[in-house]
């Protein structure tokens, strides 16, 4: 039982606190009126598929890790991680180039509001490209977990996907308050996380 929940609150954790600051920043583009809540809005959908098969290939990573590690095969845990990182690398290079080049028909399904598409567009053109980092922060933090230390990569994902996000919007949208200061934040913290989950791992 102390395993399981020694495994499970610190991801039970994250995923709140990351939710938390999500509503932040969903109370931050709104103050950018309607179309721009309404664009991202309907990019938020198409990310919600993009970054699904992310979330996927970390759970698939977690178990694998954890099988191996508990068969004391800890090298093919290892050669596992790098092979599934390059997998989420590759899928998330040709999801995102196709959210890239064919944006405008996509949010289109949500929206015929051409100002509505433009601030879609714009949420597209500045995170799409960058998912292969989430990937890594995925990867190698489910990685992690499967070899039975939960905690750290929460820290880092709560520390940089949270609070270090929160602070970057708060901080700078009183310097330069602009929608693309509030959508940098992803890349961003998930380039900082991804730095400090490959650091941690190796």
């Amino acid at each position: 039982l102390l395993d399981i929940i020694s495994l499970g609150l610190p991801g039970g954790f994250q995923s709140v606190v990351i939710s938390l600051s999500n509503a932040i920043i969903q109370a931050q583009i709104n103050g950018f009126g309607p179309q721009a809540m309404a664009g991202c809005g309907a990019y938020f959908k198409v990310d919600g598929f993009v970054a699904t098969p992310i979330f996927a290939f970390g759970l698939a990573i977690a178990t694998f890790v954890g099988q191996n590690m508990g068969a004391s095969q800890e090298k093919r845990a290892k050669r596992s991680t790098i092979v599934c990182l390059r997998m989420t690398i590759g899928l998330t290079v040709v999801i995102g180039g196709a959210v890239v080049l064919f944006g405008r028909p996509i949010l289109s399904l949500f929206t015929s509001d051409p100002e509505v598409i433009e601030y879609g567009l714009m949420a597209a053109h500045i995170m799409a490209p960058t998912y292969t980092l989430l990937a890594v922060v995925n990867v190698f933090g489910n990685a992690v977990r499967g070899a039975g230390s939960a905690m750290p990569p929460t820290v880092i994902q709560a520390v940089c996907m949270c609070l270090l996000r929160v602070a970057w919007i708060l901080g700078l949208t009183m310097i330069w308050n602009d929608l693309r200061v509030v959508l940098y934040s992803y890349p961003f913290s998930w380039g900082l996380a991804a730095l400090c989950m490959v650091l941690y791992y190796w």
